[in-house]
């Protein structure tokens, strides 16, 4: 995960700067800070990606509106946030598809709110899952994982080349998977339905294999889920 921060007042900078670097979720994160919008945006064009964009409109040599502007029309994937003392700006940065405003001064928590969203878009934007494992995070790809079970209280993710464990609740876990796809077909259990290829008894078959056992009061729940995904796709 790549981050910039560009803001000429270094008292904005350092605070976002601090404030992301000990949000747990993305730690071991590479945070880039940037005083000039000018070589920021210079960077950008000549290949230097960044997931999420904290970009203040008030700048001397470039405002932050046509940074955004030049961004946006660099690459449509990154997550780009405005920061500003003047919320009138906001009708005019919501033109390059930014995510939200940020009124300076900046609240501690409304960064780690903001951040969190921003991260849930990236997911959603590279269709990939990010956990954290001890001190590190893993990106899985939505479409590498077959399933996910709790256990011992762990959970675990099943993917098509490993297994992989870590922290967290499966309640957690469905509020992030179930716009992928993914059903509960028991209280410890999660199933992508791009990986399902029939049901047998009281499991769920999986094309590659493996059988996930299906309670039987979400029996009726999860054949009805299944028969309206695959008429979305």
């Amino acid at each position: 995960m790549r981050i910039a921060i560009c803001d000429d007042s270094l008292n904005d900078l350092d605070l976002l700067r601090t404030t992301i670097l000990n949000h747990t979720y993305i730690r071991d994160t590479q945070v880039d800070s940037y005083t000039s919008s000018v070589e920021f945006i210079e960077k950008v064009e000549n290949g230097t990606y960044y997931d999420i964009v904290f970009l203040d409109i008030e700048m001397p040599e470039m405002n932050g509106i046509e940074c955004g502007h030049r961004l946006h029309r660099a690459t449509n994937n990154t997550v780009l946030i405005f920061l500003t003392n003047f919320p009138q700006y906001a009708l005019e940065g919501y033109e390059c598809e930014a995510l939200r405003y940020l009124v300076k001064p900046c609240d501690a928590n409304k960064i780690k709110d903001t951040l969190v969203r921003a991260l849930q878009v990236v997911e959603e934007k590279t269709h990939k899952i990010t956990i954290k494992k001890q001190n590190s995070n893993i990106s899985i790809k939505i479409s590498d994982l077959y399933f996910v079970e709790y256990s011992n209280r762990h959970i675990v993710y099943h993917t098509k080349n490993e297994t992989i464990e870590a922290g967290g609740t499966l309640e957690n876990v469905y509020d992030k998977l179930k716009y992928y796809g993914f059903i509960q077909v028991h209280q410890g259990y999660l199933v992508n339905m791009e990986k399902i290829k029939t049901f047998k008894n009281s499991y769920v078959i999986l094309d590659n294999g493996t059988n996930v056992i299906m309670s039987v009061r979400r029996k009726t729940e999860v054949y009805s889920e299944y028969i309206k995904y695959l008429e979305r796709h």
